[in-house]
Formats: C-alpha cells, sequence, structure tokens
C-alpha cells in the first residue's frame, strides 16, 4: 500500500503509540468459569516465552535468524518500541485495545461501545508478578 511502510509504520506509532495486534489468546468462558486459574497461567507462560525469545535474539554468539543487520534491526526496534517491542498485557496495549474497540462500533460491528474489562478475565486486568521484581 505504501513503496515507504516501515517509515510510515514507525511515524503511525510514535503518533499514536498504536501497534497493530496480531495474535490474541481467546479461553472459553465456560473452560474460564471451570478453571477460573486457566487465564493467569496462560498469560505467565506466554510471558516467560518471550521472554526466552528476546534472550535468544540478543544472543549475537549464535544468531537464531540468518540476517547481516539483525542487530542493528533489534536496536532500532527497542529505540522505537522500547525494551519490550512486543508488550504482553493490558496496560502495555491500552491503545491498542481502546481503538480497537473504537473502530468496531465506529463501523458497526458492535451496537455499543465495548468496555476493554468486558473482554478480559479479571485476573488479568491488573499488573502481575511474574518473578521477583518483574512485573508484566
Amino acid at each position: 500500500m505504501f513503496p515507504n511502510y516501515a517509515e510510515v509504520e514507525k511515524d503511525y506509532y510514535r503518533r499514536t503509540k498504536i501497534y497493530p495486534i496480531m495474535h490474541t489468546v481467546v479461553i472459553r468462558r465456560d473452560v474460564y468459569e471451570r478453571n477460573p486459574w486457566v487465564a493467569l497461567s496462560i498469560y505467565k507462560a506466554l510471558c516467560r516465552a518471550k521472554e526466552h525469545a528476546y534472550e535468544l535474539l540478543a544472543d549475537m554468539g549464535s544468531p537464531k535468524v540468518s540476517s547481516a543487520w539483525l542487530q542493528p534491526l533489534i536496536e532500532e526496534e527497542k529505540t522505537i518500541l522500547g525494551p519490550d517491542w512486543y508488550p504482553y498485557g493490558i496496560e502495555a496495549n491500552r491503545p491498542s485495545i481502546e481503538a480497537l474497540l473504537q473502530y468496531t462500533h465506529e463501523h458497526g460491528l458492535t451496537d455499543r461501545r465495548v468496555k476493554l474489562e468486558e473482554l478480559f478475565a479479571p485476573s488479568t486486568l491488573r499488573d502481575i508478578p511474574l518473578t521477583e521484581g518483574q512485573r508484566v
């Protein structure tokens, strides 16, 4: 759509702090109601997996991706997006989620403006300690 798509996307992020969400994890309500621990358990497991992936990317002694410019690319993304360039959790993604909810209502996909808190398991609505001193 844009020949200079990377610059357009970077500019959009700088202005809006909206980063397009590419994946979601959905738990059926009946599963959550029978096993309320499942939401937080899955969330913590995914956070640990993401941290492991970041560690693998940072290991330049044995790169996991063959790219001559991987390190500069990682550094550029960290500069623009911050140290956690794929943030998990509601607060870290609030601008993107709120925009999604607004657009779904404006385009007639919902009959009212759905509240963010209606979409997520209550146990995931607050900061979650992952390990001692670390919060997700």
